[in-house]
């Protein structure tokens, strides 16, 4: 049984975990009608292995594309996006999972509550378990001013209406995801949270490996991200200092963490 949801996963070098991501749609319970595979110009062969892999599901289910030159994750997902056919978009990155019950738990209640224009759910670092998929489904409006100081929903848990013209800014690599979030719940108050893990990573968000691990781009991509807010008048001016200030302590925790690991 499909459910109409595009499923929308940027890849640049990921030969070594896309497979994993993908099956974990391939196996939900009720699985999206198509995967789109946006390759951001890799520099090896990822792109020629996507394309090796669409005889393993069914006929038309994966669908590839390409960028002509790397671009983030932000501009891939546009791309993705262009081309999506469903009523209902969901993400996750070439190196994420998905718990099976996903799509049935989060497409379910979208479907139930059609004024809903996104939701998301909490995630968690992989542990084979089982997540009960049947009681206490409770999703909670999300509140723009807590998101301002804690954002609580990662990429790889959102589902979105296809038809929002807000999109990811394309060229801007940290805190995209972040922003585009934030114009959603700020232009709709539809947008919900559920607290039940329902994806997974692989490592720390803040692991040396990780995106983020450049703290001091990833800080200015916050940054960037708040002042596009007040220019927009989602915030204040002294929501605005006030932000930068914190960002500005938690880049110097988090530093001094980095260098205090470095010397163990």
């Amino acid at each position: 049984m499909y459910a109409p949801v595009s499923v929308i996963i940027p890849c640049y070098q990921c030969q070594d975990t896309i497979v994993r991501a993908i099956d974990s749609i391939h196996n939900q319970t009720l699985v999206p009608m198509e995967v789109i595979l946006v390759d951001d110009c890799s520099q090896d062969a990822t792109l020629d292995f996507l394309y090796s892999l669409r005889n393993n599901y069914p006929k038309g289910w994966l669908q590839i594309f390409s960028l002509k030159r790397n671009a983030g994750p932000g501009s891939a997902r546009n791309k993705g996006w262009e081309h999506a056919s469903q009523d209902y978009i969901a993400f996750l990155d070439s190196d994420d999972s998905w718990h099976p019950n996903k799509i049935e738990i989060q497409y379910l209640w979208m479907s139930e509550n059609k004024s809903a224009v996104m939701t998301a759910h909490t995630s968690e670092i992989y542990e084979d378990r089982n997540i009960d998929g049947e009681l206490n489904n409770v999703f909670n409006q999300i509140n723009f001013s807590t998101m301002i100081y804690s954002n609580i929903i990662p990429t790889r848990s959102v589902m979105l209406k296809r038809t929002i013209e807000l999109r990811f800014v394309n060229g801007k690599r940290y805190a995209e995801d972040y922003l585009l979030w934030m114009l959603i719940i700020a232009k709709y108050s539809q947008t919900y949270f559920l607290n039940k893990p329902l994806a997974y990573s692989y490592k720390n968000d803040f692991d040396a490996g990780g995106l983020t691990s450049n703290l001091w781009k990833m800080h200015c991509g916050l940054l960037d991200a708040y002042q596009i807010l007040f220019n927009k008048k989602h915030i204040s001016i002294t929501t605005l200092i006030s932000i930068y200030a914190i960002n500005y302590l938690k880049l110097s925790i988090r530093t001094i963490k980095k260098l205090c690991l470095s010397f163990k």
